[in-house]
């Protein structure tokens, strides 16, 4: 099937589920098709694939209400003058040479190890299209509307990424997290598991003995980097207690039987 000019329709479908074996739909290079609905659906094994006439030159597709798309092949399309065409669902295929079509989000992401002012999120790429890179985003907000930390590569094999590294997170403070597959202008994302999680503490400072014998231990004088030391106030027309100048905890060790 080929589409020789340009051309302004309210829907196009295209159903590839009922055809024999694939099929391949070309769109006039250098044209433009503004379509209200868009529904290109394959099937598994009988992608519809979507090119140019003229490879390496854009079609452009103006997509300006809804799209429904799976099990598509796309290469050479430019949709940048309408809605994203979201064909992230896993089952298509990013052939090159695309803008503003959204693909699938990488795989099983996870938080794989927790720090500090940083975390690291894995994930795999088994199954994904091509891509341009990866994102990895951490938020205070789940919606990642607050602050936002991000970390992101241009290599499209990476399945690992730490953010924080050049913006420290803030210790003892929980992140919502997520990490996106990058289409060019357009950005897939899928949360990870768990999708938040908190980072550690500072270490402890100041910390020193206060006593120690056979059987105990006692610390003194210690406290959080993070946490100030409080100020004593006086309550009027009450008598203040005295001042207490450590913390003491006292550790009891049994011998072995």
């Amino acid at each position: 099937m080929t589409f020789a000019s340009s051309f302004t329709a309210t829907s196009l479908t295209v159903n590839g589920g009922g055809l024999a074996s694939a099929t391949t739909v070309y769109f006039n290079s250098g044209s433009t098709f503004t379509i209200t609905t868009l529904s290109l659906n394959g099937s598994s094994g009988k992608l519809i694939t979507i090119r140019s006439t003229s490879p390496g030159i854009y079609t452009y597709l103006n997509n300006t209400s809804t799209n429904n798309v799976s099990y598509v092949d796309v290469k050479d399309n430019n949709a940048s003058g309408g809605q994203i065409i979201m064909a992230n669902d896993g089952t298509s295929v990013n052939s090159g040479n695309n803008l503003h079509w959204m693909f699938g989000p990488p795989v099983t992401p996870t938080v794989a190890a927790v720090y500090v002012i940083t975390i690291t999120a894995n994930w795999s790429t088994a199954g994904m299209t091509t891509r341009d890179g990866f994102v990895v985003q951490a938020s205070t907000a789940s919606d990642f509307s607050g602050t936002l930390f991000s970390t992101s590569t241009s290599n499209a094999n990476l399945t690992s990424l730490t953010v924080g590294t050049v913006s420290p997170l803030a210790a003892n403070t929980t992140y919502y997290l997520r990490v996106g597959a990058i289409y060019s202008d357009t950005t897939s994302y899928a949360n990870t598991v768990p999708v938040s999680t908190s980072t550690l503490t500072n270490l402890l400072t100041g910390s020193q003995f206060a006593g120690v014998s056979s059987f105990t231990v006692t610390p003194t004088g210690w406290r959080s980097a993070a946490v100030p030391v409080p100020t004593p106030r006086k309550a009027t027309g009450c008598r203040p207690p005295p001042p207490r100048t450590s913390a003491r905890l006292r550790v009891r060790l049994r011998p072995p039987a």
